[in-house]
Protein backbone atom coordinates (compact mmCIF):
# COMPACT_ATOMS: atom_id res chain seq x y z
CA UNK A 1 0.00 0.00 0.00
CA UNK A 2 2.79 2.53 0.49
CA UNK A 3 4.73 1.50 -2.24
CA UNK A 4 1.86 2.83 -4.52
CA UNK A 5 1.66 6.45 -2.78
CA UNK A 6 5.62 7.37 -3.64
CA UNK A 7 5.93 9.47 -6.90
CA UNK A 8 8.60 9.16 -9.60
CA UNK A 9 10.35 11.77 -10.38
CA UNK A 10 8.47 12.50 -13.60
CA UNK A 11 4.91 12.66 -11.47
CA UNK A 12 3.32 10.28 -13.78
CA UNK A 13 0.63 7.99 -12.74
CA UNK A 14 1.11 5.04 -10.68
CA UNK A 15 0.36 2.46 -13.85
CA UNK A 16 3.34 4.49 -15.31
CA UNK A 17 5.46 4.10 -12.34
CA UNK A 18 4.75 0.26 -12.17
CA UNK A 19 6.00 0.47 -15.64
CA UNK A 20 9.06 2.32 -15.32
CA UNK A 21 9.80 -0.47 -12.12
CA UNK A 22 9.38 -3.21 -14.24
CA UNK A 23 11.42 -1.78 -17.19
CA UNK A 24 14.13 -0.63 -15.15
CA UNK A 25 16.62 -3.80 -14.75
CA UNK A 26 16.09 -3.88 -18.73
CA UNK A 27 17.51 -0.74 -18.96
CA UNK A 28 20.34 -1.25 -16.35
CA UNK A 29 21.31 -4.50 -17.91
CA UNK A 30 21.27 -3.18 -21.62
CA UNK A 31 24.32 -1.16 -21.28
CA UNK A 32 26.61 -3.69 -19.78
CA UNK A 33 25.91 -6.11 -22.34
CA UNK A 34 26.28 -3.54 -25.59
CA UNK A 35 29.72 -2.71 -23.72
CA UNK A 36 30.80 -6.16 -23.20
CA UNK A 37 30.02 -6.87 -26.95
CA UNK A 38 31.40 -3.70 -28.87
CA UNK A 39 34.03 -1.87 -27.18
CA UNK A 40 34.40 0.39 -30.00
CA UNK A 41 31.07 1.70 -30.48
CA UNK A 42 29.93 5.47 -29.61
CA UNK A 43 28.12 3.38 -26.54
CA UNK A 44 31.46 2.37 -25.06
CA UNK A 45 32.94 5.62 -25.15
CA UNK A 46 29.98 7.55 -23.60
CA UNK A 47 28.04 5.57 -21.29
CA UNK A 48 25.68 7.82 -20.49
CA UNK A 49 24.42 8.77 -23.30
CA UNK A 50 20.70 6.77 -23.22
CA UNK A 51 20.08 8.51 -20.10
CA UNK A 52 17.37 10.73 -20.21
CA UNK A 53 17.94 14.88 -21.52
CA UNK A 54 16.48 15.85 -18.02
CA UNK A 55 19.10 14.20 -15.85
CA UNK A 56 22.73 15.46 -16.11
CA UNK A 57 25.74 13.04 -17.50
CA UNK A 58 29.05 13.13 -16.83
CA UNK A 59 31.95 11.98 -19.30
CA UNK A 60 33.76 9.00 -19.44
CA UNK A 61 36.67 10.79 -20.12
CA UNK A 62 36.68 12.01 -17.16
CA UNK A 63 34.92 9.41 -14.78
CA UNK A 64 35.90 5.61 -14.76
CA UNK A 65 33.14 3.77 -13.68
CA UNK A 66 33.88 0.36 -11.91
CA UNK A 67 33.23 -2.79 -13.40
CA UNK A 68 29.96 -4.64 -12.64
CA UNK A 69 29.32 -7.35 -10.06
CA UNK A 70 27.24 -9.96 -11.51
CA UNK A 71 26.42 -11.19 -8.28
CA UNK A 72 25.26 -7.64 -7.10
CA UNK A 73 23.42 -7.26 -10.15
CA UNK A 74 21.83 -10.68 -9.92
CA UNK A 75 20.46 -9.76 -6.25
CA UNK A 76 19.08 -6.54 -7.51
CA UNK A 77 17.50 -8.46 -10.35
CA UNK A 78 15.96 -10.92 -7.61
CA UNK A 79 14.89 -7.74 -5.80
CA UNK A 80 13.31 -6.03 -7.96
CA UNK A 81 11.50 -9.38 -8.83
CA UNK A 82 10.45 -9.84 -5.28
CA UNK A 83 9.53 -6.48 -5.00
CA UNK A 84 6.86 -7.16 -8.39
CA UNK A 85 5.52 -9.75 -6.91
CA UNK A 86 4.47 -8.06 -4.01
CA UNK A 87 2.93 -5.22 -5.92
CA UNK A 88 1.14 -8.31 -7.75
CA UNK A 89 -0.06 -9.83 -4.86
CA UNK A 90 -1.16 -6.21 -3.13
CA UNK A 91 -3.41 -5.74 -6.42
CA UNK A 92 -4.85 -8.88 -5.63
CA UNK A 93 -5.03 -8.03 -1.75
CA UNK A 94 -7.02 -5.11 -2.98
CA UNK A 95 -9.79 -6.54 -4.97
CA UNK A 96 -9.74 -9.76 -2.00
CA UNK A 97 -10.77 -6.55 0.21
CA UNK A 98 -13.57 -4.97 -2.47
CA UNK A 99 -14.67 -8.86 -2.40
CA UNK A 100 -14.53 -8.79 1.21
CA UNK A 101 -16.51 -5.82 1.69
CA UNK A 102 -19.52 -6.65 -0.57
CA UNK A 103 -19.86 -9.84 1.10
CA UNK A 104 -19.66 -8.03 4.32
CA UNK A 105 -22.28 -5.84 3.65
CA UNK A 106 -24.57 -9.15 2.38
CA UNK A 107 -23.37 -10.95 5.85
CA UNK A 108 -24.52 -7.54 7.60
CA UNK A 109 -27.93 -7.66 5.70
CA UNK A 110 -28.41 -11.41 6.50
CA UNK A 111 -27.33 -10.73 10.20
CA UNK A 112 -30.19 -8.29 10.72
CA UNK A 113 -32.56 -10.19 9.11
CA UNK A 114 -31.74 -13.49 11.39
CA UNK A 115 -32.23 -10.52 14.49
CA UNK A 116 -35.39 -9.54 13.95
CA UNK A 117 -36.58 -13.51 13.48
CA UNK A 118 -35.11 -13.94 16.91
CA UNK A 119 -36.25 -11.02 18.68
CA UNK A 120 -39.89 -12.15 17.12
CA UNK A 121 -39.38 -15.64 18.47
CA UNK A 122 -37.88 -14.30 21.63
CA UNK A 123 -41.50 -12.48 22.02
CA UNK A 124 -43.44 -15.26 20.81
CA UNK A 125 -42.19 -18.25 23.37
CA UNK A 126 -42.56 -14.99 26.45
CA UNK A 127 -46.03 -16.53 27.01
CA UNK A 128 -45.24 -20.36 26.88
CA UNK A 129 -41.95 -19.91 28.47
CA UNK A 130 -43.57 -18.39 31.90
CA UNK A 131 -46.01 -20.48 31.45
CA UNK A 132 -43.57 -23.42 32.00
CA UNK A 133 -41.80 -21.71 34.78
CA UNK A 134 -44.89 -21.50 36.75
CA UNK A 135 -45.66 -24.64 36.03
CA UNK A 136 -41.99 -25.80 36.59
CA UNK A 137 -41.76 -23.45 40.04
CA UNK A 138 -45.01 -25.31 41.78
CA UNK A 139 -43.54 -28.77 40.98
CA UNK A 140 -40.52 -27.98 42.49
CA UNK A 141 -42.66 -26.54 45.66
CA UNK A 142 -44.52 -29.85 45.77
CA UNK A 143 -41.37 -32.07 45.90
CA UNK A 144 -39.83 -30.32 48.26
CA UNK A 145 -42.98 -30.78 50.31
CA UNK A 146 -42.58 -34.48 49.49
CA UNK A 147 -39.09 -34.52 50.47
CA UNK A 148 -39.31 -33.09 53.86
CA UNK A 149 -42.30 -35.63 54.38
CA UNK A 150 -39.98 -38.29 53.17
CA UNK A 151 -37.09 -36.72 55.52
CA UNK A 152 -39.67 -37.05 58.87
CA UNK A 153 -40.75 -40.57 57.89
CA UNK A 154 -36.99 -41.51 57.45
CA UNK A 155 -35.85 -40.15 60.93
CA UNK A 156 -38.86 -41.75 62.48
CA UNK A 157 -38.01 -44.72 60.86
CA UNK A 158 -34.88 -44.33 61.81
CA UNK A 159 -36.10 -43.77 65.44
CA UNK A 160 -38.23 -47.00 65.69
CA UNK A 161 -34.79 -48.85 64.34
CA UNK A 162 -33.02 -47.72 67.43
CA UNK A 163 -35.59 -48.50 69.57
CA UNK A 164 -36.07 -52.14 67.79
CA UNK A 165 -32.28 -51.75 68.93
CA UNK A 166 -32.93 -51.23 72.59
CA UNK A 167 -35.32 -53.73 72.48
CA UNK A 168 -32.95 -56.51 71.37
CA UNK A 169 -30.35 -55.29 73.93
CA UNK A 170 -32.84 -54.77 77.22
CA UNK A 171 -33.53 -59.03 75.90
CA UNK A 172 -30.00 -59.77 76.19
CA UNK A 173 -29.19 -58.24 79.23
CA UNK A 174 -32.73 -60.20 80.74
CA UNK A 175 -31.29 -63.57 79.10
CA UNK A 176 -28.19 -62.88 80.73
CA UNK A 177 -29.97 -61.65 83.90
CA UNK A 178 -31.79 -64.94 84.03
CA UNK A 179 -29.13 -67.35 83.81
CA UNK A 180 -27.58 -65.31 86.59
CA UNK A 181 -30.45 -66.05 88.82
CA UNK A 182 -30.81 -69.95 87.80
CA UNK A 183 -26.96 -70.00 89.28
CA UNK A 184 -27.99 -68.34 92.29
CA UNK A 185 -31.07 -70.17 92.60
CA UNK A 186 -29.20 -73.65 92.03
CA UNK A 187 -26.33 -72.34 94.39
CA UNK A 188 -29.15 -71.60 96.74
CA UNK A 189 -30.66 -74.84 96.60
CA UNK A 190 -27.28 -76.41 96.89
CA UNK A 191 -26.51 -74.33 100.32
CA UNK A 192 -29.94 -75.54 101.60
CA UNK A 193 -29.11 -79.40 100.81
CA UNK A 194 -26.13 -78.90 102.75
CA UNK A 195 -27.64 -76.91 105.50
CA UNK A 196 -30.39 -79.81 105.87
CA UNK A 197 -27.61 -82.43 105.59
CA UNK A 198 -26.28 -80.53 108.51
CA UNK A 199 -29.57 -80.28 110.20
CA UNK A 200 -29.83 -84.49 110.02
CA UNK A 201 -26.41 -84.98 111.39
CA UNK A 202 -27.05 -82.18 114.40
CA UNK A 203 -30.26 -83.92 115.36
CA UNK A 204 -28.70 -87.33 114.99
CA UNK A 205 -26.16 -85.72 117.07
CA UNK A 206 -28.65 -83.95 119.38
CA UNK A 207 -30.57 -87.42 120.00
CA UNK A 208 -27.17 -88.75 120.93
CA UNK A 209 -26.84 -88.96 125.05
CA UNK A 210 -23.10 -87.91 124.93
CA UNK A 211 -23.82 -84.38 122.71
CA UNK A 212 -23.71 -81.31 125.27
CA UNK A 213 -26.24 -78.47 125.89
CA UNK A 214 -23.78 -76.05 124.48
CA UNK A 215 -23.24 -77.97 120.89
CA UNK A 216 -26.83 -78.78 120.68
CA UNK A 217 -27.52 -74.78 120.97
CA UNK A 218 -24.81 -73.85 118.66
CA UNK A 219 -25.99 -76.71 116.01
CA UNK A 220 -29.88 -74.83 116.23
CA UNK A 221 -28.76 -71.31 115.74
CA UNK A 222 -26.73 -72.26 112.71
CA UNK A 223 -29.93 -74.03 111.66
CA UNK A 224 -32.33 -71.41 112.23
CA UNK A 225 -29.44 -69.09 109.97
CA UNK A 226 -29.65 -71.53 107.18
CA UNK A 227 -33.56 -71.12 107.08
CA UNK A 228 -33.27 -67.27 107.29
CA UNK A 229 -30.88 -67.27 104.24
CA UNK A 230 -32.97 -69.88 102.63
CA UNK A 231 -35.89 -67.82 103.14
CA UNK A 232 -33.75 -64.98 101.74
CA UNK A 233 -32.87 -66.57 98.71
CA UNK A 234 -36.86 -67.48 98.09
CA UNK A 235 -37.73 -63.92 98.01
CA UNK A 236 -34.96 -62.61 95.97
CA UNK A 237 -35.65 -65.74 93.61
CA UNK A 238 -39.17 -64.91 93.41
CA UNK A 239 -38.49 -60.73 93.35
CA UNK A 240 -36.42 -61.88 90.23
CA UNK A 241 -39.06 -63.92 88.22
CA UNK A 242 -41.61 -60.88 88.68
CA UNK A 243 -39.61 -58.45 87.32
CA UNK A 244 -38.12 -60.68 84.47
CA UNK A 245 -41.97 -61.38 83.59
CA UNK A 246 -42.59 -57.64 83.72
CA UNK A 247 -39.46 -57.08 81.14
CA UNK A 248 -40.75 -59.79 78.70
CA UNK A 249 -44.48 -57.89 78.83
CA UNK A 250 -42.70 -54.19 78.28
CA UNK A 251 -40.75 -56.01 75.51
CA UNK A 252 -43.71 -57.44 73.88
CA UNK A 253 -45.68 -54.06 73.57
CA UNK A 254 -42.65 -52.65 72.83
CA UNK A 255 -42.03 -55.14 69.53
CA UNK A 256 -45.91 -54.66 68.58
CA UNK A 257 -45.44 -50.71 68.60
CA UNK A 258 -42.58 -50.97 66.56
CA UNK A 259 -44.64 -53.63 64.17
CA UNK A 260 -47.68 -50.75 64.01
CA UNK A 261 -45.03 -48.08 63.02
CA UNK A 262 -43.28 -49.92 60.38
CA UNK A 263 -46.36 -50.60 58.60
CA UNK A 264 -47.81 -46.96 59.05
CA UNK A 265 -43.84 -45.84 57.69
CA UNK A 266 -43.96 -48.38 54.52
CA UNK A 267 -47.63 -46.78 53.92
CA UNK A 268 -46.84 -43.71 54.01
CA UNK A 269 -43.78 -44.82 51.77
CA UNK A 270 -45.86 -46.09 48.91
CA UNK A 271 -47.96 -43.33 49.41
CA UNK A 272 -44.53 -40.84 49.17
CA UNK A 273 -43.82 -42.93 45.82
CA UNK A 274 -46.43 -42.46 44.01
CA UNK A 275 -46.75 -38.74 44.63
CA UNK A 276 -43.10 -38.71 43.63
CA UNK A 277 -43.95 -40.70 40.22
CA UNK A 278 -47.09 -38.50 39.17
CA UNK A 279 -44.71 -34.92 40.30
CA UNK A 280 -41.84 -36.37 38.19
CA UNK A 281 -44.05 -37.13 35.33
CA UNK A 282 -45.37 -33.39 35.55
CA UNK A 283 -41.84 -32.20 35.69
CA UNK A 284 -40.66 -34.26 33.42
CA UNK A 285 -43.10 -33.23 30.63
CA UNK A 286 -42.26 -29.33 31.73
CA UNK A 287 -38.71 -30.01 30.90
CA UNK A 288 -39.41 -31.63 27.59
CA UNK A 289 -41.24 -28.71 26.72
CA UNK A 290 -38.40 -26.56 28.11
CA UNK A 291 -35.84 -27.70 26.30
CA UNK A 292 -37.70 -27.66 23.10
CA UNK A 293 -38.08 -23.88 23.31
CA UNK A 294 -34.34 -23.46 24.34
CA UNK A 295 -33.05 -25.81 21.76
CA UNK A 296 -34.95 -23.66 19.06
CA UNK A 297 -33.39 -20.71 20.59
CA UNK A 298 -29.71 -22.34 20.46
CA UNK A 299 -30.23 -23.01 17.06
CA UNK A 300 -30.55 -19.23 16.05
CA UNK A 301 -28.22 -18.23 18.49
CA UNK A 302 -25.56 -20.81 16.75
CA UNK A 303 -26.23 -19.64 13.19
CA UNK A 304 -25.58 -15.81 14.40
CA UNK A 305 -22.51 -16.88 15.71
CA UNK A 306 -21.41 -18.94 12.83
CA UNK A 307 -21.92 -16.00 10.52
CA UNK A 308 -20.41 -13.30 12.96
CA UNK A 309 -16.95 -15.89 13.24
CA UNK A 310 -17.26 -16.58 9.25
CA UNK A 311 -17.08 -12.36 9.31
CA UNK A 312 -14.79 -12.10 11.79
CA UNK A 313 -12.03 -14.91 10.01
CA UNK A 314 -11.99 -13.03 6.76
CA UNK A 315 -11.37 -9.87 8.73
CA UNK A 316 -8.61 -11.54 10.35
CA UNK A 317 -7.47 -13.15 7.40
CA UNK A 318 -7.31 -9.57 5.73
CA UNK A 319 -5.24 -8.40 8.60
CA UNK A 320 -2.87 -10.97 8.75
CA UNK A 321 -2.11 -10.62 5.00
CA UNK A 322 -1.56 -6.60 5.24
CA UNK A 323 0.91 -7.75 8.05
CA UNK A 324 3.03 -10.18 6.50
CA UNK A 325 3.45 -7.47 3.63
CA UNK A 326 4.52 -4.41 6.09
CA UNK A 327 6.69 -7.76 7.51
CA UNK A 328 8.53 -8.26 4.56
CA UNK A 329 9.71 -5.42 4.12
CA UNK A 330 10.77 -4.92 7.21
CA UNK A 331 12.80 -8.24 6.83
CA UNK A 332 16.37 -7.25 5.23
CA UNK A 333 17.07 -4.52 7.37
CA UNK A 334 16.09 -6.66 10.66
CA UNK A 335 18.76 -9.56 9.06
CA UNK A 336 21.78 -7.28 8.42
CA UNK A 337 21.23 -6.05 11.99
CA UNK A 338 21.07 -9.20 13.11
CA UNK A 339 23.95 -10.35 10.81
CA UNK A 340 25.86 -7.44 13.08
CA UNK A 341 24.66 -8.40 16.47
CA UNK A 342 25.67 -12.08 15.78
CA UNK A 343 28.99 -11.24 14.71
CA UNK A 344 29.30 -9.11 18.11
CA UNK A 345 28.50 -12.24 20.02
CA UNK A 346 30.80 -14.30 17.93
CA UNK A 347 33.52 -11.92 19.26
CA UNK A 348 32.00 -12.07 23.11
CA UNK A 349 31.87 -15.92 22.88
CA UNK A 350 35.71 -16.00 21.41
CA UNK A 351 37.04 -13.97 24.54
CA UNK A 352 35.22 -15.76 26.85
CA UNK A 353 36.51 -18.94 25.90
CA UNK A 354 39.77 -18.14 26.04
CA UNK A 355 38.95 -16.71 29.80
CA UNK A 356 37.07 -20.22 30.55
CA UNK A 357 40.28 -22.23 29.14
CA UNK A 358 42.95 -20.11 31.21
CA UNK A 359 40.35 -20.84 34.62
CA UNK A 360 40.46 -24.75 33.79
CA UNK A 361 44.10 -24.79 33.08
CA UNK A 362 44.62 -22.69 37.07
CA UNK A 363 41.77 -24.89 37.92
CA UNK A 364 43.65 -28.14 37.27
CA UNK A 365 47.04 -26.60 38.64
CA UNK A 366 45.52 -25.99 41.93
CA UNK A 367 44.08 -29.63 42.19
CA UNK A 368 47.50 -30.88 41.13
CA UNK A 369 48.54 -28.60 43.81
CA UNK A 370 46.15 -29.68 46.63
CA UNK A 371 46.58 -34.06 45.88
CA UNK A 372 50.44 -33.09 46.56
CA UNK A 373 49.83 -31.15 50.09
CA UNK A 374 47.27 -34.04 50.74
CA UNK A 375 50.16 -36.48 49.94
CA UNK A 376 52.87 -34.50 52.09
CA UNK A 377 49.87 -34.30 55.35
CA UNK A 378 49.46 -38.16 54.98
CA UNK A 379 52.99 -38.58 55.27
CA UNK A 380 53.88 -36.34 57.86
CA UNK A 381 50.80 -38.00 59.92
CA UNK A 382 52.71 -41.43 59.43
CA UNK A 383 56.11 -40.06 60.61
CA UNK A 384 54.43 -38.41 63.53
CA UNK A 385 52.74 -41.55 64.69
CA UNK A 386 55.69 -43.24 64.38
CA UNK A 387 57.86 -40.82 66.40
CA UNK A 388 54.87 -41.11 69.23
CA UNK A 389 55.52 -44.92 69.04
CA UNK A 390 59.48 -44.49 69.37
CA UNK A 391 58.87 -41.90 72.55
CA UNK A 392 56.51 -44.66 74.01
CA UNK A 393 59.04 -47.22 73.60
CA UNK A 394 61.33 -44.94 75.03
CA UNK A 395 59.52 -44.30 77.75
CA UNK A 396 58.80 -47.93 78.44
CA UNK A 397 62.57 -48.54 78.56
CA UNK A 398 63.71 -46.07 81.24
CA UNK A 399 60.58 -47.21 83.18
CA UNK A 400 62.23 -50.62 83.18
CA UNK A 401 65.85 -48.96 83.97
CA UNK A 402 63.98 -47.19 86.95
CA UNK A 403 62.68 -50.71 88.58
CA UNK A 404 65.77 -52.09 87.96
CA UNK A 405 67.55 -49.29 89.92
CA UNK A 406 64.80 -49.16 93.12
CA UNK A 407 66.09 -52.06 95.06
CA UNK A 408 69.98 -50.50 95.20
CA UNK A 409 70.11 -48.82 98.77
CA UNK A 410 68.36 -49.90 101.68
CA UNK A 411 69.00 -46.21 102.67
CA UNK A 412 66.73 -45.24 99.84
CA UNK A 413 63.80 -48.05 100.98
CA UNK A 414 63.30 -46.51 104.42
CA UNK A 415 63.43 -42.65 104.15
CA UNK A 416 59.86 -41.32 103.62
CA UNK A 417 59.08 -39.60 100.35
CA UNK A 418 58.34 -36.54 100.93
CA UNK A 419 62.01 -35.73 102.28
CA UNK A 420 63.62 -36.90 99.28
CA UNK A 421 64.75 -33.73 97.16
CA UNK A 422 63.24 -33.36 93.80
CA UNK A 423 65.49 -32.11 90.49
CA UNK A 424 64.16 -29.34 89.08
CA UNK A 425 64.71 -30.95 85.67
CA UNK A 426 62.77 -34.06 86.46
CA UNK A 427 60.05 -31.53 87.23
CA UNK A 428 60.43 -29.90 83.98
CA UNK A 429 60.86 -33.10 81.93
CA UNK A 430 57.18 -34.52 83.55
CA UNK A 431 55.81 -31.16 82.66
CA UNK A 432 56.87 -30.81 79.28
CA UNK A 433 55.66 -34.26 78.70
CA UNK A 434 51.80 -33.82 80.15
CA UNK A 435 51.50 -30.65 77.93
CA UNK A 436 52.69 -32.27 74.76
CA UNK A 437 49.97 -34.94 76.11
CA UNK A 438 47.25 -33.11 76.77
CA UNK A 439 47.66 -30.49 73.28
CA UNK A 440 48.85 -33.58 71.02
CA UNK A 441 45.17 -35.83 69.43
CA UNK A 442 44.83 -39.18 70.96
CA UNK A 443 46.70 -42.09 68.85
CA UNK A 444 46.64 -45.67 68.97
CA UNK A 445 49.60 -46.33 69.93
CA UNK A 446 50.27 -43.78 72.54
CA UNK A 447 49.83 -44.93 76.32
CA UNK A 448 48.25 -42.34 78.99
CA UNK A 449 48.07 -42.58 82.80
CA UNK A 450 44.78 -42.31 84.21
CA UNK A 451 44.61 -38.89 86.29
CA UNK A 452 42.76 -40.94 89.30
CA UNK A 453 46.13 -43.12 90.17
CA UNK A 454 48.96 -41.43 91.80
CA UNK A 455 52.37 -43.00 91.70
CA UNK A 456 53.88 -45.23 94.76
CA UNK A 457 56.70 -43.91 96.61
CA UNK A 458 59.20 -46.51 95.66
CA UNK A 459 58.49 -45.46 91.80
CA UNK A 460 58.54 -41.87 92.94
CA UNK A 461 62.15 -42.52 94.83
CA UNK A 462 63.40 -44.52 91.79
CA UNK A 463 62.60 -41.80 89.20
CA UNK A 464 63.78 -38.83 91.02
CA UNK A 465 67.60 -41.18 91.44
CA UNK A 466 67.76 -42.37 87.96
CA UNK A 467 67.90 -38.99 86.34
CA UNK A 468 70.63 -38.11 88.62
CA UNK A 469 72.53 -41.33 87.84
CA UNK A 470 71.71 -40.93 84.17
CA UNK A 471 73.46 -37.47 84.19
CA UNK A 472 76.33 -37.92 86.48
Amino acid sequence: MSSSSVDTPDGGPPTARRGARAACPQAELRPSSMVMETSTGPAARDPMACAPSGVPSVSSIHVALPPLDRSAVRASTSQLTGILEHVTALAALESDHEELQGQFRALQGRVGVLEEQLTSAYENAAPFVAHCQHAYDMLSGQLQASQLECAEMRSALAQRLENSEEIKDVQQSLDLEKQMRAEETQWFHDQIADFEATLVSARAASNHPSVSGEDLHQVRSERDRALQRAAESDKAAQAWEASSSALETASAQLRHQVEIQEAKVADLQDQLGRSTRSFQRQLDRAHEELDRVRDRTVDAEEQLQQTTAELHQRTQDRDHIATNLRAHQTQVAAALSSIARLEGRANDLQVDRALVDRLQLDNATLSVDLSSAQRRCSDLETARSQAVAECDAIRGRIANLMSFAQPSTPRSRSASPERLPRPSSLNTRKRGRSRQSSRSPSTPGRRHRSPGKSPSPASSRARSRSPLRVTQ
